[in-house]
């Protein structure tokens, strides 16, 4: 938890607020963490609960980010998909747009349901299936050892940022022939 908000710290604009909804006060409350750009605030309550999240007010936030408290079991996914009803419920009820969401999911079978309950939300909804993730480094370092340096760049703590841009930006379009013709 201490990593996670000191990074959403790093690349949000000065004056942002992070507001943590969790059961228990986090260890990181605790302790003098030095956030450069943001304030933090901790909410008791269980993000799994309607009555937690209606407490909260959907259009004060840009994003919102859901983790997986532990292990990630298929009942922390169950728990996930309560929250985004209830989030997307209290949205509604007060008129306003459900925030991004970008959040952990343990099952790729939670994914789908996710995906079919929710089909128009695609672009503003991200999901990591962590294990998936996790699982396919794992394959490239050992079919590609010498990308290992590279990985090691990117998931370190202090890795690097990717901005996606239109290839137009950078190429004129081509007549649909092939390269080097």
């Amino acid at each position: 938890m201490p990593e996670v908000i000191e990074q959403i710290d790093e690349v949000c604009p000065r004056g942002s607020k992070i507001t943590l909804l969790a059961p228990e006060r986090p260890e990181i409350l605790s302790r003098k963490v030095g956030l450069a750009h943001s304030s933090l605030t901790y909410l008791e309550g269980d993000p799994s609960a309607p009555s937690a999240i209606q407490q909260l007010r959907p259009e004060d936030y840009d994003a919102v980010v859901c983790l997986q408290p532990g292990g990630g079991t298929e009942a922390d996914d169950s728990k996930l998909l309560v929250s985004l009803l209830a989030l997307q419920q209290t949205a509604r009820a007060r008129g306003v747009a459900v925030p991004r969401v970008v959040a952990e999911v343990t099952s790729p079978s939670m994914l789908e349901l996710i995906d079919s309950r929710w089909p128009g939300e695609g672009d503003n909804w991200d999901f990591v299936l962590s294990h998936e993730l996790c699982a396919g480094i794992l394959v490239q370092f050992a079919l590609q050892p010498e990308l290992q340096p590279v990985y090691s760049e990117l998931l370190q703590r202090d890795g690097k940022e990717f901005f996606l841009q239109p290839a137009s930006r950078y190429c004129a379009e081509s007549d649909g022939g092939e390269a080097g013709e």
